[in-house]
């Protein structure tokens, strides 16, 4: 089956839950149980507090391990200027995504005036745009709602939005979404229905699925599962589980 690529794992620990990993050596000995190759990393304390110093960690972890990991970075498009400029280090630190928490930082589909910007600078660096519903389905923390996407897309029809950490109970929502927008994926790390991971990618092709674990918050061994298992041709399966991620 070869390795694989996780396409959504998270760094540190922070206030709202008291897991998380901030050890290099810990992290990798579970990715090499897995047979995880390189992960998407994103750090935690951009959601719950400050996105540059969040930036700065992955930055330097990625910096200690560039064969391993991939950084993801993270603003808050509220921040108007200072979010694009904060973006503009993230992509002078090569990251090569940009993750969006539009309902924890408390903002919305709409507020398109902020949510533009960002979207173009994201196209101009070529960086895929994850749109995170919530980490921790069922958390104090709450879900984006998908609502809207579909516009956001068409408007920035270059830019690859990743669905990501979002849940079953969305399952008509995202196909609808998916259905309407090409430049529209899905993470699996939080999608936890059953077969999920054969009926998305029979419906919209394997090319438009990818392996997440979420780990950092989540079992690793569920997300890698998740694919290992799923009832779909090999070629497929080497789709999901990595050759997405690298392109």
């Amino acid at each position: 089956m070869g390795k694989w690529v996780d396409a959504c794992t998270y760094w540190g620990r922070w206030g709202v839950r008291t897991p998380g990993l901030d050890d290099i050596a810990t992290f990798t000995a579970k990715m090499d149980q897995w047979n995880v190759e390189v992960a998407a990393l994103t750090g935690l304390h951009a959601l719950v507090d400050n996105t540059r110093q969040g930036n700065r960690q992955i930055a330097e972890v990625v910096r200690q391990a560039p064969d391993r990991f991939v950084g993801v970075g993270c603003v808050n498009p509220l921040m108007g200027a200072a979010a694009l400029e904060e973006l503009a280090q993230c992509v002078t630190d090569g990251f090569r995504a940009l993750r969006l928490y539009p309902v924890q930082h408390l903002y919305t589909v709409r507020d398109r005036s902020v949510l533009d910007p960002v979207f173009e600078r994201a196209a101009a660096a070529r960086l895929p745009v994850y749109w995170t519903g919530c980490p921790t389905p069922g958390s104090i923390l709450g879900q984006t709602p998908l609502d809207g996407v579909e516009d956001l897309a068409r408007a920035h029809p270059t830019v690859p939005i990743i669905l990501s950490a979002y849940n079953y109970r969305d399952f008509y929502r995202i196909q609808m979404l998916m259905r309407a927008a090409s430049n529209v994926y899905l993470e699996i790390s939080c999608y936890h229905g059953v077969e999920g991971v054969r009926e998305f990618s029979q419906a919209f092709g394997a090319d438009r699925v990818l392996l997440g674990t979420g780990y950092g918050l989540q079992y690793a061994g569920i997300g890698v599962g998740k694919v290992e298992t799923a009832d779909i041709s090999e070629d497929a399966r080497a789709l999901i589980g990595r050759e997405n991620a690298r392109r």
